[in-house]
């Protein structure tokens, strides 16, 4: 219970939603359903309908991601160890933010990716960590 509290408070003062993206109400209208290239954010763009824009679809595969937080241990996590920033954090010169516009095209979007790489990126950064962030932020809540 006083992770999730410590966790909570953590993104409430980040601004973080609570919720997987893909719940979240304008995500689909904001970044699009995958369907049609171009149309939508880069990471769905290989979504290949896997993910569906409405949330009722998703019910299984958000049940079954809701596990993965235990699986890892994430779940016994009571506090984020202290990181080094990446090199030009908190600029539009950040890797983060220049990652962060490859997987999402809507800012709000962007600025939840950012914030929650800056969180675990310890200094030395790698792309496939927003990538992954992307992907984990679909399905499951930032908290996790």
């Amino acid at each position: 219970k006083k992770m999730a509290e410590d966790l909570s408070a953590l993104l409430e003062k980040l601004s973080l939603k609570p919720e997987p993206f893909i719940l979240q109400p304008k995500f689909w209208e904001d970044e699009g359903g995958g369907d049609v290239p171009g149309n939508c954010a880069p990471l769905l763009n290989r979504n290949n309908a896997c993910l569906a824009t409405e949330a009722a679809a998703n019910k299984a595969i958000l049940e079954q991601t809701a596990k993965w937080p235990s699986l890892c241990g994430a779940d016994k996590v009571t506090s984020l160890p202290v990181v080094q920033p990446v090199k030009g954090a908190g600029t539009s010169e950040s890797i983060l933010w220049r990652d962060a516009e490859r997987t999402f095209k809507t800012e709000p979007y962007q600025q939840q990716m950012i914030k929650v790489l800056e969180l675990v990126a310890d200094g030395d950064y790698h792309q496939g960590m927003g990538y992954l962030t992307g992907f984990l932020l679909l399905l499951v809540p930032p908290g996790d």
